[in-house]
């Protein structure tokens, strides 16, 4: 006796329970992969509101960063005083103002200070600095940061 579709019986009768059953497995599967992909959509929404702050923060240092460059090169001076300063633009050119600055969002401070030494007279420079220095002029550090508050949307 061979497989044949005469072997079955024209009226089949289902089983019963049987719908009922894969429809337990179709909702099991769907509450295991529903949460994963829903997870997955709202921290690639997350990831791009927080790349974009990122992006926002870099370029704001990056211009703090040459703005001090910009100054040094200009009227060394002007980093003679410790202190705390932010960019302004005066005319066509960069300068300090004294104090911290708001913008976008961020607080953002240039800070000046005499680079300390050690015992045996040298500095180090630190990560979050970089040291600026002349062959007559006395050495400085200037510290670029800038601070976001975090804010919940």
């Amino acid at each position: 006796m061979g497989f044949s579709i005469k072997n079955f019986p024209a009226n089949r009768v289902d089983v019963g329970g049987q719908s009922l059953i894969e429809l337990l497995v179709t909702i099991g599967l769907a509450s295991i992969l529903l949460p994963a992909l829903l997870t997955g959509l709202l921290a690639s929404r997350e990831g791009r509101a927080q790349q974009e702050q990122r992006l926002i923060a870099m370029s704001l240092l990056k211009e703090g960063e040459e703005v001090a460059r910009s100054v040094r090169e200009k009227d060394w001076n002007e980093f003679s005083l410790n202190g705390t300063y932010h960019p302004v633009v005066s005319g066509t050119s960069w300068s300090l103002a004294i104090g911290a600055e708001t913008i976008m969002g961020y607080t953002r401070q240039i800070l000046v200070e005499d680079v300390n030494r050690d015992s045996a007279g040298s500095f180090h420079q630190e990560s979050y600095g970089f040291c600026l220095m002349g062959n007559s002029y006395p050495i400085k550090r200037i510290i670029n940061s800038l601070f976001n508050p975090i804010q919940k949307r």
